[in-house]
C-alpha cells in the first residue's frame, strides 16, 4: 500500500539511480565580511568580503566583492578584487576585475579593462577538479618538459653535460673566424 511507488529500474531489480541534487548558490552578500575558508560543493556568490581559501565547484565574484585568498573552482568568474591565486579550469575576467595574483587555467577570458599583476599559466587540469581538491596536486605536479636533458643542435656530448648550451665560447668563435 505504502511502499508501491519504486521506480522502474527498483521493480526490475537493478540498484536504485543517484539523482544528482542541485543546489541554490551559497551567497555572500554586500554587507557580509567572512574570515576562514569557504568550501562546497555547489555553486558560491561572493558580493560582499572573503578574507581566506575558497574551494567550490563555480565561483562567482561581483563588481563590489574582495577576496584575500587562494580560490581553487571549477569555474571562476570575477567582476571583483582578487588578491591571491586563482586555480580553475575556466577562469573569466570581467571589464572591472582586479586581480592580483598567479592564474593558474585551462581557459581563460579577459575582457578590455581587466587589470592582472601575475602570472598566467594554462595547465591540463583533471576534467573534473571535485571542487578544485584535484586543481592543487596537478599544478604541483607540473614539472618544465626536458630541461634536464635540453640540448641545443649541434651540440657535442660535452656541450649537453656543461650545461653551457646558449653560451658562445670564446675557443667556437675562433674556430669559425
Amino acid at each position: 500500500m505504502f511502499g508501491g511507488s519504486k521506480s522502474k529500474a527498483e521493480k526490475a531489480g537493478a540498484a536504485p539511480v543517484a539523482e544528482k541534487k542541485t543546489f541554490a548558490p551559497s551567497i555572500v552578500s554586500a554587507n557580509l565580511r567572512i574570515t576562514g575558508d569557504l568550501e562546497s560543493d555547489g555553486d558560491i556568490q561572493v558580493d560582499g568580503h572573503v578574507d581566506g581559501d575558497i574551494r567550490t565547484s563555480k565561483l562567482t565574484i561581483g563588481p563590489d566583492a574582495a577576496v584575500n585568498g587562494a580560490i581553487y573552482a571549477d569555474e571562476v568568474m570575477v567582476s571583483g578584487t582578487v588578491n591571491g591565486s586563482i586555480q580553475a579550469s575556466l577562469v573569466k575576467l570581467y571589464n572591472s576585475a582586479k586581480v592580483t595574483g598567479d592564474i593558474v587555467h585551462e581557459a581563460l577570458a579577459i575582457e578590455a579593462g581587466a587589470f592582472i599583476q601575475g602570472l598566467c599559466k594554462r595547465v591540463d587540469l583533471t576534467p573534473k577538479t571535485q571542487a578544485g581538491k584535484d586543481a592543487k596536486k596537478e599544478v604541483a605536479d607540473v614539472k618544465p618538459v626536458g630541461v634536464e636533458n635540453a640540448a641545443m643542435e649541434g651540440d657535442t656530448a660535452d656541450d649537453a653535460k656543461d650545461g653551457d648550451d646558449n653560451v658562445i665560447k670564446p675557443a667556437a668563435l675562433a674556430q669559425k673566424g
